[in-house]
């Protein structure tokens, strides 16, 4: 008995140590890591490691120094920490490394990703190209918008908005922020003054507000420097008028007695030492308020739309009741002011009779849109229900007024055309005034091309194309032999600058050409472009040049490549990603697809091809819980390939997508033969006790 008690004891003891070699020889880790958001901080676990062992994990940052710190594991060989957000504050791809106390190189090299956050109002930026413009609707300022994270990240697919202070002026602005965070627009007008740009991106207004200057398009402003540009404007505005010094501001239009946490409108007016109001004020204007928790408008600098008044819609709240005054002063000379006092009542107390009595639409104000769905907010007080009419369409039927008296209401989409907005009371007691806004998604109709000095040029011969339409543009352009070229305004035309090709043949030229609102028009054969007379085509012309001569040789018709494939997006699936992309376009017809794929930006490697000129196509195969790179390219009927799309990136579905796949070497003492050895010794304690018992 004694001896079969050694035996068993022998036995768990070679167990353990079966276990223990295991432990010890197998260096395999499992480690994951989360993406995050810029700031936020992100989840680390390692598993696989000994008891309480202590590793050293290094960050590799974008742009800023890699970043390292140690970190023990608990009794099951399990390590969990968080990387905080202090460190994560730049977006981009960030590496995490793991160096053991056995080892001498960092190892387990895992990629995970920070996104931007939010867009900030504060930290993105608009830039202006000009800021003084011919009031000529011809002049085109252009302006790019930055939209950018609290941590100066760029933030892309952001819905992108710009509003001018007025209806005059025409705006074309990119509806969405790029891969960079930037939308590029432009602007123009016929009405001189002073346009003030409110940016919204996904509907938050930038702190930015840049200004344009429209100046009258017969006067000049060369050697007119930035700090006159201001008495410049005063000076053709005003010409008639001598400049009047503003002795004091009126705040005008307040109620003598006002409730509390409910928005005012009010005015201020420049007014000269005998009461006249000065229209030629430039200046720059603050606010105070002796009621702590009140709210009013930032500082406000007057311009030439203004003429020395400016009205401040429902921007003033006083929040403690009381007599309390709200003051206004000029930046520059804090002696010029003026103010008024109310008394302030609790809001319970107000008595909604004694506004006056109408409907009023707020929103939209008269002008050209080019979005089909627009906003209609007002204000009805004396009615609980209004019906808003487009002409003779009703849009909505008894749409509830809030307490305050306040509506807004959501058009569906507007055909092209005139719309007349009107909003009446239930019973049609109460009308509100007319609102007249044209809507305009339509493109160009018309594209007139020319070609000078002539339709057949000479090999390399260079030329002009001018593009015309039947209405104003904002933009064109033309690709002749691949090769494209931004035509520039000339007059009411665009012109550019081209050269034939040195081959002889015909050669399409495509043009795409936009309205002021930016809706385009596409022509992918504009105008054929024939190099040498036709007559020729087919055999070798020969240019003497310097005495010698050069050969030509001559083709057949070029044939054109496809546009690239835009749009390109991924959707993810498990072990398969689908893709769709927009139709590429092409003078003849788009055959097929090729798209190329891999698991690095750089290294495309794998390809498949679509069967047909379908825009949707999936690859299956793929590795589960593995981010792969996309890109798709357009062939035709006659074989040629378009440039490729934009790279898109997609992760396939499955187990932790940053998990890094355990090393297995027949040596490592991996668990695949655990099992065996623990059968091997299961049984040669069978055969001892066998032999044992038949001694025995």
């Amino acid at each position: 008995m004694g001896e079969m008690r050694i035996l068993l004891r022998n036995f768990i003891v070679s167990i353990g140590l079966l276990f223990s070699g295991f432990t010890l020889a197998s260096s395999d880790t499992f480690v994951s890591v989360q993406d995050t958001t810029a700031g936020q901080s992100t989840a680390v676990r390692v598993s696989g490691l000994l008891s309480h062992e202590t590793v050293e994990l290094k960050i590799d940052r974008p742009e800023v120094p890699p970043l390292s710190f140690m970190v023990k594991a608990d009794d099951m060989g399990v390590l969990t920490t968080n990387i905080l957000g202090l460190h994560l504050q730049k977006s981009g791809t960030y590496y995490l490394s793991l160096k053991r106390s056995f080892e001498s190189l960092f190892s387990e090299k895992t990629a995970f990703t920070v996104d931007a956050s939010s867009a900030s109002a504060y930290k993105s930026t608009v830039k202006l190209n000009q800021k003084a413009l011919a009031a000529d609707g011809h002049m085109v300022g252009f302006f790019t918008i930055k939209i950018r994270d609290v941590y100066g990240n760029p933030v892309s697919g952001e819905k992108i908005k710009v509003i001018s202070s007025r209806n005059e002026d025409l705006l074309v602005v990119d509806p969405r922020s790029d891969e960079q965070g930037v939308s590029k627009g432009k602007i123009t007008s016929k009405t001189p003054g002073v346009s003030v740009l409110s940016i919204l991106s996904d509907g938050m207004v930038l702190f930015e507000k840049p200004e344009v200057i429209f100046y009258l398009a017969n006067k000049q402003m060369e050697d007119v420097g930035a700090p006159d540009i201001g008495q410049f404007l005063k000076a053709q505005l005003f010409e008639d008028e001598a400049a009047t010094s503003v002795a004091y501001f009126t705040i005008e239009d307040l109620p003598s007695e006002v409730f509390t946490d409910k928005r005012y409108t009010f005015r201020v007016i420049a007014k000269d030492e005998n009461g006249n109001v000065v229209p030629n004020f430039f200046g720059k204007v603050r606010f105070a308020s002796t009621d702590d928790l009140s709210t009013f408008p930032v500082d406000y600098e007057f311009d030439a739309t203004d003429q020395g008044v400016h009205t401040f819609a429902l921007a003033v709240i006083f929040a403690t009741e009381g007599s309390q005054t709200l003051t206004v002063h000029d930046t520059s000379d804090f002696r010029i002011s003026g103010e008024s006092t109310v008394n302030v009542v609790d809001k319970s107390k107000q008595n909604l009779g004694d506004d006056k009595i109408g409907i009023t639409i707020l929103t939209p104000t008269p002008g050209t849109f080019r979005t089909s769905r627009v906003t209609i907010t007002g204000k009805a007080i004396g009615t609980r229900f209004i019906k808003i009419m487009d002409g003779p369409t009703e849009l909505v039927k008894d749409l509830e007024v809030d307490t305050s008296g306040e509506f807004i209401y959501q058009t569906p989409a507007l055909a092209d055309g005139t719309h007349k907005f009107i909003a009446t009371s239930s019973d049609g007691a109460l009308v509100s005034e007319v609102v007249t806004i044209t809507v305009d998604q339509s493109p160009p109709t018309v594209l007139s091309i020319e070609l000078d000095p002539r339709k057949v040029m000479d090999p390399d011969e260079p030329f002009k194309v001018t593009v015309s339409s039947d209405e104003p543009l904002s933009e064109a352009s033309c690709i002749l032999n691949e090769i494209s070229v931004d035509l520039a305004l000339s007059g009411d035309r665009f012109t550019g600058d081209f050269q034939a090709p040195r081959a002889c043949g015909s050669y399409p030229i495509s043009c795409t050409i936009a309205d002021l609102l930016g809706n385009k028009l596409e022509e992918p054969n504009a105008e054929i472009l024939q190099v040498c007379e036709a007559g020729e085509a087919g055999v070798t012309s020969t240019e003497i040049e310097m005495g010698t001569e050069t050969e030509v040789p001559t083709e057949t018709p070029v044939v054109i490549a496809p546009t690239t494939v835009s749009n390109l997006s991924a959707q993810s699936g498990e072990g398969r990603i689908t893709l769709f992309w927009s139709p590429a376009k092409d003078d003849g017809q788009v055959a097929r697809y090729r798209i190329i794929y891999g698991k690095e930006t750089n290294l495309l490697n794998s390809f498949n091809v679509t069967p047909d000129n379908r825009t949707q196509w999936y690859i299956d195969g793929l590795d589960e819980g593995v981010q792969y790179y996309f890109q798709v390219f357009a062939v035709d009927d006659a074989g040629k390939t378009s440039v490729g799309s934009n790279i898109v990136a997609s992760r396939t579905k499955g187990v932790d997508v940053h998990a890094s796949a355990p090393k297995q070497t027949p040596t490592s003492g991996g668990s695949h033969w655990v099992p065996a050895g623990i059968a091997l010794l299961v049984g040669i304690l069978f055969m001892f006790l066998v032999r044992r018992r038949n001694n025995v």
